[in-house]
């Protein structure tokens, strides 16, 4: 390694002769060492609202505050949600963690949530959403890290417990 005139290994390459840092990160991650998705062991859900005018951005955070109230009451897989705005876009992102993909279906019993699906179209909203799967502990997945997968959602074992 540095000043021992040993090469890295293979897999990892410095970064000081692209960042100024010394950070070790994995440039060239085989697509057969990534691990595959869990369903099973959370779920993030982000749907984005992109409004044509301030009025109609106010009244989506308005109305998600509204229904997530339902949704949290309805849902017992929902862990927590969260609404990010941006202004100057006039874009709402909703950001819900889910204990597992099955939970996710939990937001049908919100009939409130069902109904406001459809407003976006009536009010000129573009959306799209996407569903992510919990893929393995961070240092695993972007750095190689022999670190056996963990979802943070699962309670960490403390003082041997």
């Amino acid at each position: 390694m540095a000043g021992s005139g040993e090469d890295p290994p293979a897999l990892v390459r410095d970064r000081a002769d692209r960042h100024g840092g010394g950070r070790r990160i994995r440039d060239d991650l085989r697509a057969d060492e990534i691990p595959a998705p869990d369903p099973a062991e959370g779920q993030v859900v982000i749907t984005r609202f992109e409004c044509p005018n301030l009025a109609v951005l106010l009244f989506l955070v308005a109305l998600h505050t509204h229904i997530g109230r339902d949704v949290r009451r309805l849902a017992p897989g929902l862990v927590t949600s969260h609404g990010a705005v941006l202004w100057r876009e006039r874009t709402l992102l909703s950001i819900s963690v889910w204990r597992d993909l099955d939970s996710v279906y939990g937001i049908g019993s919100a009939q409130r949530h069902t109904f406001a699906t459809r407003l976006p179209i009536r009010l000129g909203v573009a959306t799209s959403s996407g569903v992510f799967s919990f893929t393995g502990d961070s240092r695993r997945v972007l750095f190689g890290s022999p670190v056996p997968p963990r979802s943070p959602l699962s309670p960490l074992k403390r003082n041997g417990k």
